[in-house]
C-alpha cells in the first residue's frame, strides 16, 4: 500500500508549514490526486487518520480534487479523455498525457 509513504510525505509537508508558521490547528487540508496516480482516496484518508492522532493535525478532513486523465494527440492534436490511448479522430498511439498524474498539497485551513 503506497498510501502509507505518501501520507508520510503529506504529513511531513504539512508539518513543515505547521513549524514554519506556527500552526496551532489544522482544518482541513486539499489534495488535487490524478487517476494515473493511482491512489485510493479511503486509504489515504485512513493512513492520514492514524498517523495524525496526537497532533495539530488531527481531526483535519482531507479534500481530495479527482483529476481525470486527459491527452493530446501527438500526430493529429485531438484531445483525449479517459484511459485509452488510442485517440479516437485518427487511431495514432502516439499521447502525451496533459493531465492524471498529478500529486499535490493545493491548500490548507488553519487556525
Amino acid at each position: 500500500m503506497h498510501e502509507l509513504s505518501i501520507t508520510q510525505n503529506i504529513i511531513e509537508i504539512v508539518q513543515d508549514q505547521i513549524d514554519i508558521h506556527a500552526i496551532s490547528k489544522v482544518i482541513s487540508i486539499r489534495l488535487k490526486v490524478g487517476e494515473l496516480a493511482m491512489i485510493e482516496p479511503s486509504s489515504l484518508i485512513f493512513c492520514f487518520d492514524i498517523l495524525t492522532n496526537g497532533t495539530p493535525m488531527e481531526g483535519a478532513r482531507l479534500e481530495i480534487e479527482h483529476v481525470p486523465i486527459r491527452g493530446r494527440c501527438v500526430d493529429c492534436g485531438d484531445f483525449l479523455v479517459g484511459s485509452v490511448f488510442i485517440c479516437p479522430e485518427c487511431g495514432g498511439r502516439d499521447v502525451e498525457v496533459i493531465s492524471g498524474s498529478e500529486l499535490a498539497i493545493i491548500d490548507m485551513e488553519v487556525e
